[in-house]
């Protein structure tokens, strides 16, 4: 239908749905490949659209599924850059941070993964006790090192 619509670049809704599903039935090379592709037809420059953040968090889990840190941390980053999708995004603009600790943690860099959690953290000060994202990241931000 998108094919024969005006409006072919509408394609990446559905690349990324398929990419999702590759990743989550283990494909992980064929569902980066149409996630990448389904960013590659997002309009306007980061960070002035919404629609980036669920794009790129998707490509970064992707990223992270297949094993490839550095990636996933780079995507993550630009996360962190957007600007206006913070506004209907917060929860996972906020939980990229978390992740960036993680990998950071993963990746050996101690003082990143630190200064991630405790952004997180600050990020996250006043949202709803028991959360378990919140609690994941005090304990690791808590673990010797």
């Amino acid at each position: 239908f998108i094919e024969q619509g005006l409006n072919k670049r509408a394609i990446r809704y559905s690349e990324l749905l398929e990419g999702d599903i590759e990743v989550a039935r283990g494909n992980a090379a064929k569902g980066i490949a149409l996630i990448e592709h389904a960013v590659s037809l997002l309009y306007a420059p980061a960070g002035l659209s919404d629609e980036h953040m669920g794009f790129y968090r998707d490509l970064a889990l992707a990223y992270e599924k297949a094993g490839d840190m550095e990636k996933a941390r780079a995507t993550y980053e630009k996360i962190t850059g957007l600007t206006t999708a913070r506004l209907s995004g917060g929860f996972h603009y906020a939980l990229a941070f978390s992740r960036l600790g993680e990998i950071a943690e993963k990746m050996g860099d101690a003082a990143a993964a630190k200064a991630n959690y405790e952004r997180f953290l600050e990020l996250f000060k006043n949202a709803d006790p028991g959360l378990p994202e919140v609690a994941a990241a005090k304990k690791r931000l808590a673990a010797p090192r």
